[in-house]
């Protein structure tokens, strides 16, 4: 893999600083069976280039990061299967107080790579899939998917804070044949840190979860869900601790 980095020096405005790194990434590599089919092996060359930029800004108080990486996956006799995606990242920060902070991250992925996989499994009254599955596109579909998510994290004493997140994540097909899917997740985390050696963190989420099946007539997949967690670590020295973890998951389907 051939990879090129430019990076341009950061200018200062007092205590704001501004950061500016365009880059480009470009690979070629020749694949003996691209389908992973052992019963009809098609080889091929094939390039990727993604180039890319970050800016960032930030000071004491706040900072802001943009992202925007373009890929370019080009097939040199099976163009059938040629790539293009567009990937776009926001992250904001704001110390409200010394000891409150709001953050916001937005991902956006616009693209036609069926290869856009997760490696969670998901349960439905069907069984058990690939989140991929049922989430992520199948064959060559324009599909785009964005995950929203604002952050607000309260440090009420030294090593004891109470965080509260939103998440919203949409994906959508252009294929009418494909399903596409809408999840809601509110979740909460008190960490509570007695001493040097004790520390509990206690998680909640509740998940709302709704999919558009291509076929009316076909069962429902939409869940609500709860998870809880409780972790807790014991600490021996600087650098060896010990952490005991319990979770509990119930997912009820329409």
């Amino acid at each position: 893999m051939l990879a090129l980095l430019f990076f341009l020096p950061h200018t200062s405005h007092g205590a704001a600083q501004v950061t500016v790194t365009p880059r480009i990434s470009l690979e070629a590599y020749y694949d003996t069976n691209i389908d992973l089919d052992p019963n009809n092996e098609k080889d091929d060359y094939i390039a990727v280039c993604s180039p890319g930029i970050t800016v960032s800004y930030f000071d004491e108080r706040k900072g802001l990061d943009l992202d925007y990486e373009f890929g370019i996956t080009r097939y040199q006799d099976y163009s059938e299967n040629d790539i293009t995606t567009h990937d776009g990242t926001i992250s904001a920060w704001y110390y409200v107080t010394r000891h409150l902070e709001l953050s916001v991250d937005d991902n956006f992925r616009l693209g036609n790579d069926p290869r856009d996989e997760r490696e969670e499994t998901i349960e439905t009254p069907l069984g058990e899939f690939p989140y991929e599955d049922i989430r992520e596109s199948r064959g060559r579909n324009e599909y785009w998917r964005n995950t929203f998510r604002p952050n607000l994290r309260w440090e009420f004493y030294r090593g004891r804070y109470l965080e509260l997140t939103y998440t919203n994540s949409r994906f959508e097909n252009d294929q009418e044949d494909l399903t596409d899917s809408m999840e809601n997740i509110y979740g909460g985390t008190l960490g509570y840190r007695f001493n040097v050696r004790h520390n509990v963190e206690i998680e909640y989420e509740f998940t709302d979860a709704e999919f558009d099946l291509p076929e009316d007539d076909q069962p429902s997949e939409d869940f609500t869900g709860h998870d809880i967690s409780v972790a807790y670590t014991y600490t021996f020295t600087r650098h060896t601790h010990m952490e005991f973890r319990g979770s509990y998951t119930k997912r009820l389907y329409n």
